[in-house]
């Protein structure tokens, strides 16, 4: 389809868009500058308004403005108390205690204290409630036996001494523990909410109690996420915004006509080269995130369940031409697991990623003669199989390319598979022999971003790790867990360091992803809007954002 033809289809989306919010009686144009209301476009509903089973990008994005948890990050995107006023650890490096705030509530008005905290962990951890994100607890001591059924409840390292006082006990020195108490994973939530509704309280606004910036007002899916500041809030004398809106609107390119026609009050979707040059300047501004692009491997399923026709795969694209023609941003790519802005663990004025350097390179003629070892010579009975894309255009673009790629250099086709809805249900299902995946760390520690493959981790990319049937596990598989089990044990960050180096030059042994290259995040605002932040996370804040 020709360039010309496709503007004048998003432009006529645009405007049916736009006529929507006029006949619904929103406008958006009208409340820049006015009222403190800032309207941020979603591709899509957040997959998870609890933040207790989140483990998604998208749902952070609407959970940070809603809860803080013990610890945050402020104007300058450091590490500061929240709901606590501060901690100490002990001798041991392993057991801290937080002091509460006095006088903390939530939106509802109820007292929030540290038995909020410790109902919160226990309740994630809890095999009942079946979250996502347990893994992120177990660096507390039990937690993981808690949730595996080997311990009770009051086994974990989680209690609350008084209202004001919250121990923890871990496994060991975690360096990176702090940082994760300002994730979702670690937000309270309302034990009385939970024990009236169960899981359905974060369902509906009517029933929706948070500890953050904001406090929700109305929620319809497909169309708007509503939310005013909350007066409860610790710190809401500070926050400058009166109201904030999700709003949805699939199309990327219809979201930048909005925008430009001053109905959005920012925008950070996939920004073209263009879009980045028009708003060169004050409204535009990148930030590192510790988040990796990659390629999935369905390791359960042959061909992909050998190693060497998944390294075939991954040594045979060629990155630099997906950034230059595809993707086109100032990201780079990407020869470790490990993305660009992780911080080395021995000499903090390097990044992990130039001590740790590639762990492998690209290289077409190996790629062959590994899939001529497979039993595929020059792509011969290799089977046509299925690569899943999002419905994101830059994703379906890097999908074709590829395509084209692996078509060109091994002889081996695929079909792209777009899936409208329930992307990540369908991979995690199992229907995908390759997919366009990723994942955003949570913590400055390379830690974040290698522990998915590991036993435990992710349900996609740690699907090379699990047991067979009669319970045991591949022979070949079982060092990665060492290593990174080995990480957790010693408080020495320079081996540390070489742990991971080596957990890396493993994964790049047997690939069961294909790194692509590290995320960068743009935002462009308008002209009135200040103090939006995004953290190496990747997820944005409004606490600290205000018009002139």
């Amino acid at each position: 389809m020709k360039s010309g033809k496709i503007f004048r289809i998003v432009l006529a989306i645009g405007l049916m868009w736009a006529l929507m919010l006029a006949l619904t009686g929103c406008s958006f144009g009208a409340s820049l500058g006015s009222g403190g209301k800032i309207i941020y476009p979603l591709i899509d509903d957040p997959e998870q308004m609890n933040p207790t089973l989140n483990t998604y990008s998208r749902s952070s994005f609407v959970l940070q403005q809603l809860f803080r948890g013990l610890y945050k990050f402020d104007r300058t995107n450091s590490l500061v108390p929240a709901l606590a006023e501060g901690h100490t650890v002990d001798e041991s490096g392993a057991i801290y205690t937080f002091k509460l705030r006095g006088g903390l509530k939530w939106s509802d008005g109820s007292p929030l204290t540290a038995h909020d905290f410790e109902f919160a962990w226990k309740h994630l951890l809890d095999p009942k409630t079946v979250s996502g994100a347990v893994s992120d607890m177990y660096v507390i001591k039990n937690a993981r036996e808690y949730n595996e059924g080997k311990a009770a409840a009051a086994d974990v390292g989680v209690k609350a001494t008084d209202d004001l006082t919250l121990q923890v006990t871990l496994n060991g020195v975690t360096p990176w523990f702090i940082a994760q108490t300002a994730t979702t994973t670690y937000m309270p939530v309302s034990k009385a909410a939970v024990e009236k509704y169960g899981l359905d309280w974060a369902k509906s606004a009517e029933h929706y109690v948070s500890s953050g910036v904001f406090m929700l007002k109305s929620m319809n899916s497909k169309d708007k996420i509503s939310m005013v500041k909350n007066p409860n809030y610790y710190a809401a004398d500070e926050v400058k915004i009166d109201e904030v809106h999700f709003v949805i609107i699939p199309d990327e390119e219809t979201q930048f006509i909005a925008f430009e026609n001053g109905e959005l009050s920012l925008t950070n979707q996939s920004l073209t080269p263009q879009m980045r040059e028009k708003y060169a300047g004050p409204q535009l501004s990148g930030w590192p995130r510790i988040g990796v692009r990659f390629i999935d491997f369905n390791t359960v399923a042959a061909p992909f369940d050998d190693p060497r026709v998944r390294r075939a795969l991954a040594i045979s694209i060629n990155r630099q031409n997906l950034m230059d023609n595809i993707v086109r941003t100032n990201e780079k790519v990407l020869y470790g697991f490990t993305p660009y802005g992780q911080p080395s663990l021995s000499d903090p004025s390097k990044e992990f990623r130039d001590v740790c350097g590639d762990v492998y390179k690209e290289d077409v003629d190996a790629a062959k003669k590994l899939l001529a070892d497979a039993g595929y010579p020059d792509g011969k009975d290799f089977p046509t199989f299925r690569l899943a894309s999002q419905t994101n255009q830059v994703i379906k673009d890097i999908a074709q390319t590829l395509q084209h790629m692996w078509k060109e250099s091994l002889n081996i086709d695929c079909e792209i598979v777009t899936y409208e809805k329930g992307y990540w249900d369908e991979l995690a299902a199992g229907n995908f022999e390759v997919a366009i995946s990723g994942w955003t760390g949570d913590y400055p520690d390379p830690d974040t971003n290698l522990k998915i493959w590991a036993i435990g981790g992710n349900d996609i990319e740690c699907a090379w790790n699990q047991p067979r049937a009669d319970g045991t596990y591949q022979e070949t598989l079982l060092p990665y867990d060492a290593i990174i089990e080995a990480t957790r044990k010693t408080a020495d960050q320079a081996e540390r360091e070489r742990l991971f180096i080596e957990a890396e030059k493993y994964l790049a042994e047997m690939m069961p992803s294909a790194p692509l290259f590290s995320y960068m995040d743009f935002i462009i605002t308008q002209a009135n809007l200040h103090g939006v932040q995004k953290n190496y996370i990747g997820h944005i804040n409004f606490e600290y954002a205000y018009f002139d």
